[in-house]
């Protein structure tokens, strides 16, 4: 199929800076030289885009396939997506890629105490639209604003006002990125954020580098706007949050041919079904029946190990 003849609305959108190859096959190859293992400690899941969204009858979002870690001998999961109909070198898509122990546990633990008990007393809220649904009308945060979830943005972005950055007209003679209702800790809470930036960085480096080199090109153009202590920093914000449901929504300002880079933290240790967890939802795709292999069995084995839940019920 030529490039002619692509629509966005049957084959979803098209991008290739997170990996891309002919066949699974060969993202299989690109990913374990990439990252350095391979076999049973790189993960594919197939995908397909659908354009519909998955969402409750109240517009919310919602999972029906989780993808959960099989062991500890995995190390990294891909999620690719086939393009309907090509036989190009860019065939498949690389769409999502999970690195399960990015942050070493100890530091993941630390930032996890200090965040959760920071941030809720402490954190100016940012009241973001995704926040609930359409018609406004979910009660995903809960009920109470006291104990409900929450946004917490830090560092440069966009602002809606200005049309440019959000610190554009300040007239502080120091720009406040890491805001907080006690000033003393902010320095504190500057401090953690950076150091994640710092280390997340070289991560970020060798499992996506073309958009990782998207993202640095223009680095020494707005130092003072990057995250990180030293050079090779990705990222110019970090948002926060806690207990929060996003509902499905597009990022107009990111960087082209970027990716948003998430860290998840948790109390949840092991590999046991938590009580309460964190999904992050690929709401236009559906999972595919067949693995990478192209069987069916096997998808059904990850089903019984737990891999791979399939729901067919949606608790709220």
């Amino acid at each position: 199929m030529n490039s002619d003849s692509y629509n966005e609305d049957r084959e979803g959108p098209y991008y290739t800076h997170l990996g891309a190859g002919p066949t699974v096959p060969a993202i299989r190859e690109l990913m374990e030289k990439r990252m350095n293992i391979t076999g049973d400690a790189l993960r594919i899941e197939k995908v397909i885009y659908t354009g519909r969204e998955g969402k409750s009858p109240q517009g919310c979002p919602v999972a029906k396939w989780i993808l959960r870690r099989s062991s500890k001998d995995e190390k990294c999961m891909v999620i690719v997506r086939q393009r309907p109909g090509h036989t190009c070198p860019t065939a498949i898509m690389v769409i999502a890629i999970v690195v399960w122990d990015g942050i070493p546990e100890t530091q993941a633990t630390g930032l996890y105490d200090y965040l959760r008990h920071t941030l809720p007393d402490n954190g100016h809220e940012t009241e973001r639209r995704c926040g609930t649904n359409e018609k406004r009308t979910c009660a995903c945060q809960g009920w109470s604003d006291a104990v409900g979830g929450a946004s917490f943005t830090f560092g440069c972005s966009w602002s809606m006002y200005f049309n440019g950055c959000k610190y554009a007209k300040s007239s502080d003679s120091k720009v406040h990125r890491f805001r907080l209702r006690d000033p003393m800790e902010e320095p504190i809470l500057e401090r953690h954020l950076q150091t994640l930036a710092t280390d997340i960085g070289p991560l970020y480096k060798m499992v996506a580098p073309d958009s990782y080199a998207n993202m640095t090109a223009l680095e020494d153009e707005a130092t003072d706007c990057r995250l990180g202590y030293r050079r090779g920093r990705p990222f110019g914000g970090v948002t926060a949050v806690v207990d929060f449901c996003a509902h499905a929504h597009k990022d107009q300002h990111n960087m082209n041919n970027g990716c948003t880079v998430v860290a998840t933290l948790t109390k949840h240790r092991g590999l046991e079904k938590p009580e309460d967890e964190q999904l992050h939802v690929l709401p236009l795709c559906v999972l595919e029946s067949k693995d990478e292999f192209g069987s069916v069995d096997n998808q059904f084995a990850k089903i019984r190990s737990g891999a791979i839940e399939w729901l067919t019920k949606y608790p709220m």
